[in-house]
């Protein structure tokens, strides 16, 4: 690893823990809601997911030694709706992907993490679906932190894994079901779009939306404004275009020609038009100067 790689990664890290300070104290404030990085509309309370699976809200924090960070879960069901499922399916996650239980569960791809979070081990439970046998109370407080930690820390490992294989095969699937929108451009035709993060540093920026015909950048459709960026990263639209190049057949391209009563503008006029500006401009300031 480069000094700047490295120096980078360690930037990352430190943003992150204050972000998650944030949402800690965010949340154990009275009266005032948790600004999350994820959608608004996946602020639900943990106990409305563990309501529908086997946690309890007495289940206590493992020691990282525990079972929650063995890399094996013996107890997962795969009948039963697991945490990505549930997840994804809530109003304004619809762009993120299911992340495949294997890549949950190899603790390499949480390098980093345990440092970041203040309930790092409950989190990690929560999102691979493990039942913890150990048994501590939480308040109500708490485990409002224990969710929206279990929130981001999906969102960080969602960005690695739709960076893998399997995780471009799930991008892919909803790219041809247009789940992530289409071009607004007219001439785009209803061109297919892809999620991008402008940044890859946590809560610098939101997500937006890449068109692969016309190569430019827009917002998405209301209601994903509040995405961190970094839940989906700058790589992944590259990646996936060269990964796929076949699913970019990219038409021709049309640009709109303004027309005066119907005749084509002659180009002479574009450039006595940027003449005339350029002299505007300069009249402008010299007089700006006299002042």
């Amino acid at each position: 690893m480069s000094k700047s790689t490295k120096q980078k990664e360690t930037q990352n890290i430190e943003t992150l823990k204050k972000r998650i300070e944030q949402l800690s104290v965010g949340v154990q404030k009275e009266g005032q809601s948790t600004t999350s990085s994820i959608a608004t509309s996946t602020g639900s309370s943990y106990s409305s997911y563990s309501s529908r699976s086997s946690f309890s809200s007495s289940s206590g924090i493992e020691n990282k030694d525990d079972s929650s960070n063995s890399g094996s879960d013996p107890k997962f069901d795969e009948n039963t709706e697991s945490y990505s499922q549930y997840f994804c399916s809530l109003k304004g996650n619809e762009f993120f992907c299911h992340i495949d239980h294997s890549f949950l569960i190899d603790n390499f791809n949480f390098h980093g993490m345990p440092d970041c979070f203040k309930y790092y081990e409950k989190a990690v439970e929560i999102i691979r679906d493990q039942e913890n046998q150990k048994e501590e109370n939480f308040t109500e407080k708490q485990f409002e932190i224990i969710d929206k930690e279990a929130e981001f820390l999906y969102g960080i490992i969602h960005a690695r894994f739709i960076v893998t294989q399997r995780g471009l095969e799930a991008m892919r699937e909803k790219y041809l079901n247009k789940e992530f929108g289409v071009c607004p451009r007219t001439f785009c035709n209803s061109f297919p779009v892809l999620p991008i993060g402008i940044s890859d540093t946590h809560s610098q920026s939101t997500i937006k939306i890449f068109c692969p015909q016309c190569k430019k950048v827009y917002f998405p459709p209301r209601g994903y404004y509040d995405i961190d960026s970094a839940f989906f990263g700058s790589t992944f639209p590259n990646l996936f275009i060269n990964t796929f190049p076949e699913l970019i057949k990219i038409i021709q391209k049309k640009d709109y020609k303004p027309k005066i009563f119907g005749f084509d503008i002659h180009p002479s006029f574009n450039w006595y038009y940027k003449i005339k500006t350029k002299q505007l401009e300069k009249n402008e300031k010299t007089v700006n100067e006299n002042k």
